[in-house]
This record gives C-alpha cells, sequence and structure tokens, in this order.
C-alpha cells in the first residue's frame, strides 16, 4: 500500500522494532490483543527485520471477555459482542504465521505444564528450568477470572467461535475449520459497522445450513477430544 497514513505507520513501527530488536538478544516478544486488526503492517515491518514471527492466541471463555469489554469500558453488550468477533476474525484470517493455542482454562490448572509448553513452543526451554518453581513464585491464583460472565448469554456469531477455538490447544488446530468460519462470519460483516449493529442482526438470522454443518464438525472434535 501507499497511502501515506500506512507508509508513516510502517516507518514509524520500524524504527520501534528496530530499536526493540538492537536492544534485546535471543528472543522477544510482547502482548495486545489490538494488534490482531493491523497484522499484515506488522508483518511487513517484521520480515524488513527477518524477525520470525510466532503467533500465540490466548483462549478465554467468551463469555467472560465480553463480560469484561462491558465493565472495563462501559459498553453495551451488542458493541462488546461486536468487538471481540471483529477481532478474533482478523487474528484467525490475517495470520499465517501458523498457531499456539494456549487455553486459559488450562493455564489456570496445568500452569507448569502450560508454561514448559508455552517456552518450548517460543524457542527459550531451558531443561534446567524447574517450570513449577517459577509459576509457584509468579502464578497469581487471583488472576483466574473463568467465572466472570457465566450466566452471560450470547449471541450465535460469539457462540460459533467461542465452541472452535475450544477445540484447538498447543499447536493441534485444524486449519480448516478457522478457513470455513472465517468464510462464514465474513459473508455476515459489512466492515466496520459490524461492530456496532451486525450482532443484532446475527441475533434474528437463523443459522445456515453451512454452518450447521461446520457445527456438527466442531461438536464430532469436541467429543474426540474429551473421550
Amino acid at each position: 500500500m501507499t497511502a501515506p497514513a500506512y507508509r508513516q505507520t510502517v516507518s514509524t513501527l520500524n524504527d520501534l522494532v528496530g530499536e526493540a530488536h538492537d536492544r534485546h538478544e535471543g528472543v522477544w516478544g510482547f502482548k495486545d490483543p489490538r494488534t490482531c486488526l493491523l497484522w499484515p503492517i506488522w508483518q511487513e515491518v517484521f520480515g524488513a527485520h527477518g524477525i520470525e514471527c510466532r503467533p500465540v492466541m490466548a483462549v478465554r471463555d467468551a463469555r467472560t471477555v465480553i463480560a469484561s469489554m462491558m465493565a472495563n469500558y462501559g459498553l453495551a453488550q451488542a458493541e462488546a459482542e461486536g468487538i471481540y468477533v471483529y477481532r478474533v476474525f482478523h487474528s484467525l484470517q490475517d495470520v499465517t504465521e501458523g498457531w499456539f493455542f494456549v487455553q486459559y482454562r488450562d493455564w489456570t490448572r496445568q500452569p507448569g505444564e502450560q508454561l514448559h509448553s508455552l517456552a518450548t513452543y517460543c524457542g527459550i526451554d531451558d531443561p534446567s528450568t524447574d517450570y513449577e518453581r517459577v509459576v509457584a513464585r509468579t502464578f497469581r491464583p487471583g488472576m483466574d477470572r473463568h467465572s466472570i460472565g457465566s450466566g452471560l448469554t450470547v449471541s450465535g456469531a460469539v457462540s460459533e467461535v467461542d465452541a472452535l477455538l475450544a477445540t484447538f490447544s498447543g499447536d493441534s488446530y485444524e486449519q480448516n475449520l478457522i478457513d470455513e468460519w472465517c468464510a462464514s462470519i465474513e459473508k455476515r460483516m459489512d466492515g466496520f459497522r459490524f461492530v456496532f449493529t451486525g450482532i443484532d442482526r446475527l441475533r434474528a438470522d437463523p443459522p445456515s445450513t453451512g454452518f450447521r454443518v461446520l457445527r456438527k464438525r466442531i461438536s464430532k472434535r469436541l467429543r474426540k477430544l474429551t473421550t
């Protein structure tokens, strides 16, 4: 792209990433959910610096995420749901480097094992590291907010992607299911207007035949994982 605003953004990020790259040796990273909306720009910048990207998606119960956005930012539920679906959609559609999924429920139940798997994926695993000890020093049980939003009733679009993401763990996921869901939800979106009005339409529209088939496939995978 050649638009001035785009090129200015790339230039600014090039400076920031270049500085971070020079300052750190080996693996470094950052956490910001908003990155998913501009991932193609990050890809261009990382490519210019020869940086290998290893994206990690932390998967929480969708109701928990939506309830948190409503409480922290004063959003109406429809707005929070729209933002959630829009961000997940762009994450799954735009990231081409491959994924590593960390399930929040597993992170709170098996933190040492999850930390070890994540370190291995990131290329920083050290056989001498006692991950259970690291967890004991740093893990805060009070951060487990899994019950927030447990009584919230969400739209079909949110339930769809929540069920899909729940079947993935680590680098075990099915790209074809991701592609099918992205294609399904994209047909029901109208750009940024979807963030504020699309969820109400999705509540009213019955699930498409295509998605009913996809839901059956997701349910089948869930049964395989739990038996």
